[in-house]
């Protein structure tokens, strides 16, 4: 999206917004409609994608990068949800969707105290706490609804 938005004279913006990381969708897509073949295999393909991200990552090579660099984040994060069990049995369902939807105002929240320019690594990984966190309440407060509407078609007569 740079690139395009160079090449057209679009206004810089643009490669900040959705067009620009439809490549990191469509990985996560290609997951869905491939499961069943690329999810049995993960424990072979996210360490290879681990070392293929990280030397993307170094040598910056940019036409390369945008084409390997969405397909390997994709792998190393769905072997970390779903095989590196790094929260102890916490994840039941899926949060992603979750996430994806309060991940923005958490970072709007760490913005507005200045942690992104005093330390962004620390400001990332809070940002990834507090998505989580609120992304768990939600599901807890769903879970909760639902077994207040079982109960009550129960009782019904």
């Amino acid at each position: 999206m740079p690139r395009i938005t160079e090449m057209f004279r679009l206004p810089s913006e643009i490669a900040h917004q959705f067009p620009a990381f439809l490549s990191y969708f469509a990985s996560g897509m290609l997951f869905v409609f491939c499961w069943e073949r690329l999810v049995p295999r993960l424990k072979y393909i996210a360490p290879a994608c681990a070392v293929v991200l990280a030397a993307v990552s170094v040598a910056g090579v940019p036409f390369v990068s945008e084409f390997v660099r969405p397909f390997c984040l994709a792998a190393v994060v769905m072997f970390v949800a779903l095989k590196a069990c790094p929260l102890f049995g916490v994840v039941k369902n899926d949060f992603s969707y979750g996430m994806y939807l309060v991940h923005y105002p958490a970072v709007l929240c760490v913005a507005s105290f200045g942690v992104f320019e005093g330390n962004p690594a620390f400001a990332f990984l809070l940002v990834l706490a507090l998505s989580f966190f609120c992304s768990y309440l939600l599901d807890c407060f769903q879970r909760a609804l639902e077994g207040l509407n079982k109960l009550h078609k129960e009782a019904r007569p």
